[in-house]
This record gives C-alpha cells, sequence and structure tokens, in this order.
C-alpha cells in the first residue's frame, strides 16, 4: 500500500494565513515534493486544526483547546499512519510559565504531550514519529517574540521527544535561515506559501531519511 502520512498539529499545519490553503499549506507541497521523487509511494494527509495546543485543560473558542480532543486527532488515528509528523506547543506558550510558577503541575505539558503521541505509537501500523522541537520562529510582529518562555517551550519538547522515544525535528534553523525571503506573514507566526515551502522541503527530507541529525 501507499506510506500514508499524517501532518498532525495546529494552524501551521492546517494552513493559515495564506490564499491558497489547499494548495499552499505545507502538507499539501509535501505531497507534490513526495510525488516527484517517489512518484505513487505516498499519499500525504492534513490533519491541522487551528489554535489547538497540548494541554487538555485550557480552552479556545469556548471549547477545550488540546489537540487530542479534536475529531483531528481521531480521523488521524483511525487512518493508522505510517509516519505522523506533530507540530505542537505554540499555542501553549501563555500556559507554559504557570507550571514553573506553581499555578499548574509541573511537568504537565510534557505527559500530556506523551501521552497523546501514545496513542500514535499504539497503532498496528506502529508509525515512525516525528515532532518539531524548535518551532517555527516568531518575527518582531508576534507578542511572544524574543520571550524566554519561547526558548523554555522548546526545551521541554526536546525532554518531550526523548522521553517518547521520537525523533525531534528543528523546523525553527531552516526558516531563520530564509526570514529575507519573505516566509513569514505579517502576524510574525504563520509561515507564507513560501515559507510553508521550506517547511515541506525539511519535511520531505525526514519522510525520505535524509534529514542530517
Amino acid at each position: 500500500h501507499k506510506i500514508r502520512v499524517a501532518c498532525v498539529g495546529d494552524s501551521i499545519t492546517w494552513g493559515s494565513a495564506m490564499t491558497n490553503r489547499a494548495e499552499d499549506c505545507y502538507p499539501a507541497q509535501l505531497q507534490r515534493m513526495l510525488d516527484e521523487k517517489a512518484p505513487g509511494r505516498y499519499v500525504v494527509r492534513n490533519f491541522g486544526n487551528p489554535g489547538r495546543g497540548v494541554y487538555t485543560h485550557t480552552k479556545f473558542g469556548g471549547t477545550c483547546r488540546a489537540f487530542s480532543a479534536m475529531r483531528e486527532h481521531k480521523e488521524a488515528l483511525a487512518w493508522n499512519p505510517d509516519l505522523v509528523i506533530c507540530n505542537l506547543g505554540a499555542n501553549d506558550w501563555e500556559e507554559f510559565p504557570k507550571e514553573t510558577e506553581g499555578k499548574i503541575e509541573r511537568g504537565l505539558f510534557r505527559r500530556e504531550y506523551g501521552a497523546l503521541l501514545r496513542q500514535y505509537q499504539a497503532l498496528g501500523s506502529h508509525p515512525k514519529i516525528g515532532i518539531w522541537t524548535r518551532l517555527a520562529p516568531l518575527t518582531k510582529a508576534h507578542p511572544e517574540y524574543d520571550k524566554p518562555v519561547v526558548a523554555e517551550l522548546d526545551a521541554e519538547l526536546v525532554s518531550v521527544a526523548h522521553e517518547a522515544g521520537v525523533e525531534a525535528i528543528d523546523m525553527q534553523t531552516p526558516l531563520m535561515e530564509r526570514l529575507e525571503e519573505n516566509i513569514m506573514a505579517d502576524d510574525g507566526i504563520h509561515p507564507t506559501a513560501v515559507g510553508c515551502r521550506r517547511i515541506a522541503v525539511e519535511t520531505c527530507k525526514y519522510v525520505l531519511g535524509e534529514r542530517e541529525k
């Protein structure tokens, strides 16, 4: 069968801030790249859901914010993918500092992300899993730009990957190297179609096993 690649995550995976989301989101561009390199071998599906994160006690739009509670998560599991690329954490920046402040349980983010990943690991397809451990970069237009919480959460994501035994994907560095190429939207966080192409290039390397360790 074709190798099933599930792209799960938030609005960056879904493809916000672009006029032609269906064609320009990174999963769509990834599909075209894989078709060029290995025709007919891969099928990519976009399971992104804007505004979603890891914490199960937070809300977005009046409903649970956690991706694990979303229809897209259940559909991704039911699809029984062979590879999973997960981008979550950017929508947890506001809540994450409360762990060190003693307002919520310390290590909660790490445990809840781990619980989500274990659901994919328990699938019969035994998928290869990679998570973004350095999230897409912020520009000065974003309110969290240059704040310590960004680096702190990136470090926590590394711990998530290590504890879950999944691969860590640095998506920040490849994009930072191309900031002058109009890769980020005016909101300072969402990639443009050009930025999504760069994400697709790096993800394609991961899928094909061509990334440098």
